[in-house]
């Protein structure tokens, strides 16, 4: 797989890609398959110990409904970067050509810089009653189907990018969000609401482990226009019995360049204490933001037809009748090498092993259309042990 490389003032980044390109036609038992195994892959990104993730969504109407997954970690942790990307090939058993981890620079550069041109970052102005900080957490995923449904309508491309970083919080930060909630509290004729409202972003610190930040793009001006006042429209019904004022949703050409290229340029040492109680999340939340799912209407309306099964290329016509079927399940395995003309001699000292318990995996059940090189690179990195056939000159 491909990996790019950033540099912050502390250190080097590497950040790989898994590029989803939305799901073919399918029986709706495999497509629920598919998100709970998609969903339950992305709850391993805590085990890199990396810089951060994203996830980019990208809609060109009447056309297509496209994923990115990005996870960056720092270069000491490349190994476990790739350890987590590389088993959602394994979705690819499931729906064929649905994940796929980009070989090469120009690979990953096509699917990185496909995000419109005009950038908002979804931030909302800081807000004071008395001495307090009021903290607001609008957030655009919840409005994203429907965004995402109006741009088709319209015509208008639409991206989304939300960048989690995980952080530390410490108990200074902790203690000082709950003094200004309890500030609050005191203000005269404030709304209850209001009041729990902050108390449950400042106890939600506690158990943070990440900052997120979300941007949308559009690609002209009418389609700015469109965004602002949908933006507006959703964020007074949400908060205006709270007395909040929305902002302007700032428009920027080609902004955001490194936040939208790498999760690990997302602020948040510096973060006010309003927008750091605003933007913290947990770790159900960030599986909640990267695995992102569109309704059933809209992901229909951009499924592909489904692709029939590519032939098996890589594999030899026949196979020994004997051979033990290669082992697809979680417990640790046997990462089986060997070359192909050496079947017929393997096979009795692979049955052999077979019968005295040991689970074997080799390379018998790739379909030709998927990532060879990634899947084969994820199979030995994930084994308990490697069983290595030479051949005699």
């Amino acid at each position: 797989m491909y990996l790019a490389s950033f540099r912050t003032p502390e250190e080097a980044i590497l950040q790989g890609m898994v590029r989803l390109p939305g799901l073919s036609r399918v029986p709706e038992g495999v497509r629920l398959q598919w998100w709970k195994n998609y969903a339950q892959l992305i709850q391993g990104i805590p085990a890199v110990g990396g810089a951060g993730a994203s996830l980019r969504i990208t809609l060109d109407p009447g056309v297509s409904l496209r994923w990115a997954l990005f996870a960056s970690a720092s270069e000491a942790r490349s190994v476990q970067l790739r350890r987590f990307l590389a088993p959602f090939t394994r979705l690819e058993t499931l729906v064929t050509g649905s994940a796929t981890l980009p070989l090469s620079r120009e690979n990953y550069d096509v699917v990185a810089d496909d995000i419109p041109l005009l950038r908002c970052r979804i931030a909302t102005p800081s807000f004071r009653a008395g001495g307090a900080r009021l903290a607001c957490d609008f957030r655009a995923t919840p409005l994203l189907d429907s965004l995402l449904a109006e741009a088709d309508a319209y015509g208008y491309r639409l991206g989304y990018h939300v960048n989690v970083r995980f952080v530390e919080i410490n108990r200074e930060r902790i203690r000082a969000a709950r003094k200004n909630a309890l500030e609050v509290r005191d203000l005269p004729g404030v709304p209850r609401s209001l009041v729990m409202m902050q108390q449950r972003l400042a106890d939600q610190l506690l158990h943070a482990s990440a900052v997120c930040e979300e941007y949308l793009a559009v690609d002209a001006s009418p389609a700015v226009q469109w965004l602002r006042e949908a933006l507006q429209r959703n964020f007074q019904q949400q908060f205006e019995a709270l007395r909040f004022e929305a902002g302007s949703w700032k428009f920027i050409e080609a902004g955001y360049e490194e936040e939208l290229a790498c999760a690990a340029f997302t602020t948040s040492d510096e973060l006010p204490a309003d927008e750091l109680c605003a933007t913290a999340i947990q770790d159900s939340q960030i599986t909640r933001l990267l695995a992102w799912r569109p309704s059933d209407d809209l992901a229909d309306r951009f499924a592909a037809p489904r692709q029939a099964d590519a032939p098996e290329t890589h594999e030899p016509a026949i196979f020994p009748a004997n051979l033990p079927p290669a082992y697809g399940g979680d417990e640790p395995y046997v990462f089986v090498s060997y070359k192909r003309a050496d079947l017929d001699r393997i096979t009795p000292a692979m049955r052999y092993l077979q019968g005295r318990g040991y689970k074997l995996w080799y390379d018998r059940g790739i379909r030709g259309g998927d990532d060879w090189t990634a899947i084969l690179e994820e199979r030995l990195t994930s084994c308990c042990a490697l069983l290595l056939f030479l051949s005699q000159v």
